[in-house]
C-alpha cells in the first residue's frame, strides 16, 4: 500500500522513462544549459564590438532559460518525491515551454536584426528550435496522459 492507501501495482513508482525525465530534468539539462551559455558568452563577447545589442539578447535569454530550468529542476522533484499535483506541474511547465519557444523566436529575429547581424545565419537555428520544442511538448504531453505508469503513481494525473 503506498501513502494514499491504494494498492501498488508493478507500474508503481518513478522507473522508466518517468525516471529518465526526473533525472534529465533535475541534472542534465541544468548542466547543458550552463554549458549551452558558457559557450554562447565567448562568441556574444566577440560579437559585442560590433553588435551592442547582442549583450542584452543574451541576458534576456539566460533569464528566460534559466528560469525554466529552475522550474523544471521544481517539477522533476515534485515527480521524484510523488507529490500531490507533480504531473500537473509539469503539464504546466510543458505549456509554459511551448508558449515562450513560440514568443521568443520572433523576439529572437527582431532582436538579431536590431543588433544588425545577418538573419539567413540564424534563422534555421531558430526554425530548429521552434520545432525541436513542439515536438519534445506534443511528446511530453502525450506522455503524461496516456503512460500507465504515470496513471498508477500519481493517483491525482488527470485532476
Amino acid at each position: 500500500m503506498n501513502k494514499q492507501g491504494h494498492r501498488r501495482d508493478r507500474l508503481y513508482g518513478v522507473k522508466g522513462w518517468l525516471k529518465f525525465i526526473v533525472i534529465t530534468n533535475l541534472y542534465v539539462a541544468p548542466i547543458l544549459v550552463g554549458l549551452q551559455y558558457i559557450l554562447a558568452w565567448n562568441k556574444f563577447i566577440l560579437l559585442a564590438g560590433d553588435y551592442p545589442g547582442v549583450i542584452f539578447a543574451g541576458i534576456i535569454s539566460i533569464g528566460v532559460d534559466g528560469f525554466l530550468v529552475y522550474l523544471g529542476i521544481r517539477a522533476a522533484v515534485a515527480l521524484r518525491d510523488i507529490r500531490p499535483g507533480a504531473v500537473q506541474q509539469v503539464r504546466r511547465l510543458l505549456k509554459l515551454r511551448l508558449a515562450l519557444i513560440l514568443i521568443e523566436a520572433p523576439l529572437l529575429v527582431l532582436a538579431w536584426s536590431l543588433a544588425g547581424l545577418d538573419l539567413k545565419d540564424y534563422i534555421p537555428g531558430i526554425v530548429k528550435g521552434v520545432v525541436a520544442g513542439a515536438i519534445g511538448f506534443v511528446v511530453g504531453w502525450t506522455y503524461f496522459k496516456v503512460s500507465k505508469r504515470v496513471k498508477a503513481t500519481y493517483p491525482d494525473w488527470n485532476a
